[in-house]
């Protein structure tokens, strides 16, 4: 169960992780893997070379009825369960090499495939509860929707590969009160009272 701070969390964690392995023929700088919203690439420039991760959408995931969340001897109100939608772009001015750069990240996030809270909690401390993980899956959007996400970052988006990041449960800190169980029921019994 995750707090507030988990959607920048998960992206600061893939980007992370994606510059400490980057291969040293792509020739990349530390920089160079940034972390980015839908203006900023609207701006950039598709000249400059790298790697962007820009979160597109956020919607529930399944299951939504949840009950409420235990922390010992208090309850509060039930996790959000959402899932995250992510581009990964590779910029570079050489077809052939931004190319190689897509085929490495796409296996390299497929070889990850979990994330857990120890990565996570690398990004922003105290994120994720130790037991937690969350899910990084290829989704691969269907022509309209990629040609609508192109169209809504209007920067000549070259090929990318799309992602979820799911189930990402954001806790709530509202503490709800619980009735105590019913120790005791009194029944008021008598004569009935004649007509």
């Amino acid at each position: 169960m995750a707090n507030t701070r988990a959607f920048a969390a998960i992206g600061e964690a893939v980007i992370a992780l994606m510059r400490e392995a980057r291969p040293a023929e792509f020739q990349l700088d530390e920089q160079e893997f940034q972390l980015l919203h839908g203006r900023q690439i609207q701006s950039r420039d598709p000249e400059t070379k790298g790697f962007s991760l820009c979160m597109y959408r956020v919607v529930p995931s399944n299951p939504r009825n949840l009950p409420p969340r235990r922390d010992g001897e208090r309850t509060f109100r039930p996790s959000l369960p959402l899932d995250l939608h992510w581009v990964l772009t590779p910029w570079h001015s050489s077809a052939p090499m931004q190319l190689r750069m897509l085929g490495w990240a796409a296996r390299f996030i497929e070889d990850l495939q979990t994330l857990p809270a120890a990565f996570l909690n690398r990004a922003i401390a105290g994120t994720f509860l130790e037991q937690e993980a969350v899910e990084l899956v290829l989704d691969p959007l269907g022509l309209s929707d990629y040609l609508a996400l192109w169209d809504r970052l209007k920067a000549g988006l070259p090929p990318s590969l799309t992602y979820v990041a799911r189930v990402v449960m954001v806790d709530s800190t509202i503490e709800q009160r619980v009735p105590g169980m019913v120790q005791t029921r009194a029944f008021a019994m008598g004569v009935p009272e004649e007509p």
